[in-house]
């Protein structure tokens, strides 16, 4: 989600990975820490115990630094080449939509899942 400063669409982000893992079978809680602020944490159950996986990452976005230094608008999120740049594209966005896939990957893989799966994306790493 394009972004004109740092912070302020963690609720945007939240609501929707919220929506689309609920989608995806897993089940999901909203965890408002401080208005517009919520922590999404969702759970698959696996078939048996064993170990669990989780995906972590955090939907925040803190301050570009100096502007000046940026090839592109840090809050743009411009597609240049085979590369996205902006504040968010990969820290942490990056590894938020790249763990969305890998959880839709186990989920269409057909392939039992034996442990828990644990999702949380956090709104205010930095807090």
């Amino acid at each position: 989600m394009r972004s004109q400063k740092e912070g302020g669409n963690e609720e945007k982000v939240a609501f929707f990975l919220s929506h689309l893992l609920e989608e995806m079978g897993l089940d999901v809680v909203v965890e408002e820490v401080e208005p517009g602020s919520p922590n999404v944490i969702a759970v698959l159950q696996g078939e048996s115990d064993g170990p669990c996986l989780m995906f972590e990452c955090h939907t925040d976005v803190v301050t570009e630094g100096d502007a000046s230094e940026w090839k592109y608008g840090p809050f743009e999120g411009r597609f240049a080449g085979n590369r996205i740049y902006g504040r968010g594209a990969c820290d942490t966005k990056g590894n938020l939509a790249a763990a969305v896939r890998a959880v839709h990957a186990i989920n269409q893989s057909g392939i039992p899942f034996k442990a828990e799966f644990f999702w949380g994306s956090w709104s205010m790493r930095k807090g």
